[in-house]
């Protein structure tokens, strides 16, 4: 009887192992090392700058928004200044690390903070939210299970971290065989459905093998296909940021 007990209550233990997971049982070697691979590309560089127009279209309107902006990175750091049009103009973006974001709004030479339920917003209804913009690693975030290959491409997909803060339940990933590019990302939600896709097309290289694409374009599928596309119109690497530009005491110079 015993015997019998025990054996039903493995059972049990089992299933519910198999259905919740254990720790990192769900993703696989292959797949963790493909993903540290992606991860590794944004410290081929000691820090970046880049001009870029982001177009945010709406399929019912005839003329999209288009802002202008410019972009520094250093050391997981990044900061995004709006430089066009002028009722934007000197809006900024903060991301020190996942736990410390922050937006200056200059018409109110205020800073203000982006807690954690902020990071799913949006700003002047683009299709990238703050985490999308601010995400340049993933293993802190996500397993990764290795799904296939396609020609000279990678697949994966990560499923977010028990406890982390990732806002997507799994994120679908193809990647350059070569070095580990992103090429297209599928975003799900928990219960797996598509929310949006993004493509990052035309990558150009600088020394070191420091990539980046020209044209990034985010398509949400639960607004209607609306889209947003980056453009990027000057690129320039390992020009000598200082940490300093990357504080809050920052946020407020021109």
């Amino acid at each position: 009887m015993n015997i019998k007990r025990n054996m039903r209550s493995s059972a049990v233990v089992l299933l519910l192992v198999g259905f919740f997971g254990a720790g990192d049982a769900w993703a696989d070697k292959r797949g963790e090392e493909l993903m540290a691979c992606v991860d590794k590309n944004p410290a081929r560089s000691k820090d970046q700058y880049f001009v870029y127009d982001m177009i945010i279209a709406d399929p019912g309107q005839s003329k999209p928004l288009v802002l202008g902006m410019k972009v520094w990175i250093k050391d997981g750091m990044r900061l995004v200044h709006f430089i066009s049009p002028a009722d934007v103009k000197g809006m900024k973006i903060l991301s020190r690390s996942r736990a410390q974001m922050y937006v200056y709004l200059k018409g109110y030479n205020r800073i203000r903070r982006i807690t954690s339920h902020m990071k799913r917003q949006t700003l002047f209804g683009a299709d990238y939210n703050y985490d999308d913009q601010m995400t340049l690693r993933y293993g802190d975030l996500y397993l990764a299970d290795y799904t296939g290959e396609e020609g000279e491409i990678y697949k994966l997909k990560m499923k977010r971290r028990p406890g982390s803060d990732a806002v997507y339940g799994a994120i679908e990933m193809k990647i350059r065989k070569k070095d580990c590019y992103p090429l297209e990302m599928r975003y799900l939600d928990e219960k797996g459905r598509h929310l949006k896709t993004e493509t990052r097309s035309s990558y150009t290289c600088q020394a070191n093998n420091i990539c980046e694409p020209t044209e990034l374009k985010m398509v949400s599928h639960v607004r209607n296909n609306h889209w947003t596309k980056i453009v990027r119109k000057e690129w320039k690497v390992n020009s000598g940021l200082s940490k300093r530009l990357f504080t809050r005491r920052a946020l407020q110079r021109n």
